[in-house]
């Protein structure tokens, strides 16, 4: 394995912090390697790499059908829907900047209150939520600065509002109902989980953009994972691969993307550096 300056490491863990998935994939399995072995990484980081490589190795493993070439994957309906809504993204994002600059110093401050448990910080939450639920692209970035471990612990609280929210949130909550398993409430979301595509599941609504689609691929390929569908989760999982995916469900989605990996393919996570290896090996004959 070749070696790389601290300059271009410290580069690589910065970029990769902030674009994860679609960032990963544009690394070689070197730059990744140095990465994973950095004392610099963080637990995240690392699951996003391991995925990203694991991902290449089913590709080996299955003949390539599973890494569709680029060119390809921007050819799909999905992602041309997806692109033709991206200038209003933009759009949406720099009309909401100012106001989330106000709000930001409050969520700052909750997150710092210790004072707060989880319960009572998701309450604040939905109460800041309540106050912008009109403005979809504010909403999302509230609910995406809730902690993780908040989220996860209070959820019920937050999918018993999922009515009174914008898609994009109604979409966040989706992804954590198949990412926790809860069939029991599958009932309310079918709408989400049964449509070919975002725009099908609001087709009413014009200020669908291109976010919308990216989370829409994440609640799909969670649900792909679930049902332990290659062809699915190939399919969302290399369009999210373009476009990346935000929030702290990122991590999560890496965490059960490498465990499905590593079980699809029988790796324990010891073997996975020696199967690399071995592949390397291979492409340099």
């Amino acid at each position: 394995m070749k070696s790389i300056s601290t300059n271009r490491l410290e580069t690589l863990i910065a970029i990769t912090l902030i674009l994860g998935f679609c960032t990963a994939a544009g690394l070689d399995s070197e730059e990744m390697e140095e990465i994973i072995e950095s004392e610099n990484k963080t637990v995240s980081d690392g699951l996003i790499l391991k995925s990203e490589l694991l991902w290449r190795l089913l590709a080996v493993q299955t003949g390539n059908d599973a890494i569709i070439d680029i060119d390809s994957i921007k050819q799909s309906k999905d992602f041309q829907l997806f692109d033709r809504k991206e200038k209003q993204w933009q759009t949406d994002y720099e009309n909401i900047t100012g106001e989330f600059e106000q709000i930001f110093p409050l969520i700052k401050s909750l997150n710092a209150e210790s004072g707060l448990d989880k319960e009572q910080l998701m309450l604040q939450y939905l109460s800041l939520l309540e106050k912008c639920k009109s403005q979809d692209l504010l909403c999302y970035m509230i609910v995406s600065a809730i902690p993780v471990t908040t989220v996860l612990s209070q959820f019920t609280q937050l999918a018993s509002n999922f009515d009174k929210y914008t898609p994009a949130v109604q979409l966040f909550i989706t992804s954590y109902v198949v990412l926790l398993n809860r069939q029991e409430l599958y009932g309310k979301y079918e709408y989400i989980l049964n449509a070919s595509n975002v725009e099908m599941a609001y087709p009413f609504n014009r200020f669908i953009h291109s976010m919308h689609h990216k989370l829409f691929w994440l609640a799909k390929a969670l649900h792909a994972i679930q049902q332990n569908d290659k062809e699915k989760l190939s399919h969302y999982h290399n369009l999210l691969r373009i476009s990346g995916v935000g929030g702290h469900i990122r991590y999560l989605y890496g965490m059960q993307l490498c465990t499905w990996l590593s079980q699809y393919m029988n790796i324990e996570s010891g073997e996975l550096e020696e199967e690399l290896d071995e592949e390397d090996g291979d492409d340099n004959k």
